[in-house]
C-alpha cells in the first residue's frame, strides 16, 4: 500500500517483557489489557488471534480514527505526512488517530439523537443497562461504533433463558419481542426483593432478628 491510496499498515507498539520491550499491534490483533503497568508481561499481542476469554473485560483491538470532521472509525491508516502532529485536518485522509479501547459503555436510545432526553446519554464501562421500556431502543457503544440493542440481549436482561428466547423469536416479530422485554420484570430483582420481604416478614413474626438475604 502506498501514498496514491492513503492506505499502510500501521500498528502501535505495546509495552512487553521482551528483549525490544515491545510488540507491534496491527489491524486484527487482539491486545491483553490487564496490569498495564506491569513490566514482567509477556505474550500481550495476539496477531490474529484473541486472547483466552476471562469474566473481565481486558482485550482490546485496534482501531483508527480519521481526525477530520465528522471523525471516523477506519481498519487501516490514513495517509502519513508531515504534519501528524497537527492535530484535526480539514480534508480526509491526511491524519489518522487510534481509538483507545474500553469495556462496552450503555447508550439511552441511539435513535433519538436529537431528542432532548433526561440524565446521561451514555454510562461508564461496566455501569448496568438503562431500564428496559416498552418503547426505548437503548445500545452499546463498543470499538467506537454505537449499535442498538437486538431483542434477544433486551431479553437477557430481563432474565429469560437463551432456550426460551430461541423458542419467542420463531413466532413472535422483533417489534413484539422489545415491546415484551420493556412490558417485562427482571426476574433476578423480583426475586431478590421477594428474599428479603420473606426475611422481613419472619423477622416481624418471630420477634427476633433474621439475617438479612442478599439477591444473587
Amino acid at each position: 500500500m502506498g501514498g496514491k491510496t492513503g492506505l499502510y499498515e500501521v500498528g502501535i507498539p505495546i509495552k512487553e517483557n521482551t528483549r525490544k520491550g515491545y510488540k507491534m499491534a496491527y489491524e486484527g490483533d487482539s491486545i491483553d489489557l490487564g496490569y498495564p503497568g506491569i513490566n514482567s508481561r509477556r505474550g500481550r499481542v495476539g496477531h490474529e488471534i484473541a486472547h483466552t476469554l476471562t469474566t473481565g473485560n481486558q482485550q482490546g483491538t485496534l482501531h483508527f480514527v480519521d481526525i477530520s470532521p465528522p471523525p471516523l472509525v477506519t481498519d487501516v491508516a490514513r495517509c502519513l505526512n508531515t504534519r501528524q502532529d497537527s492535530s484535526i485536518h480539514n480534508h480526509r485522509g491526511e491524519s489518522s488517530g487510534v481509538l483507545v479501547e474500553e469495556p462496552p459503555r450503555a447508550v439511552l436510545t441511539p435513535a433519538r439523537e436529537k431528542v432532548r432526553q433526561n440524565g446521561r446519554r451514555m454510562k461508564e464501562p461496566e455501569e448496568p443497562m438503562f431500564t428496559i421500556t416498552a418503547t426505548d431502543r437503548h445500545g452499546v457503544i463498543y470499538h467506537g461504533r454505537i449499535r442498538r440493542l437486538t431483542p434477544r440481549e433486551c431479553l437477557r436482561l430481563q432474565g429469560y433463558r437463551d432456550g426460551q428466547i430461541s423458542k419467542m423469536e420463531k413466532e413472535t416479530s422483533d417489534n413484539q419481542l422489545y415491546k415484551q422485554a420493556g412490558n417485562g420484570v427482571t426476574v433476578n430483582v423480583i426475586e431478590a426483593i421477594g428474599r428479603n420481604l420473606k426475611a422481613v416478614d419472619e423477622e416481624i413474626r418471630s420477634g427476633s432478628p433474621v439475617p438479612e438475604v442478599k439477591g444473587g
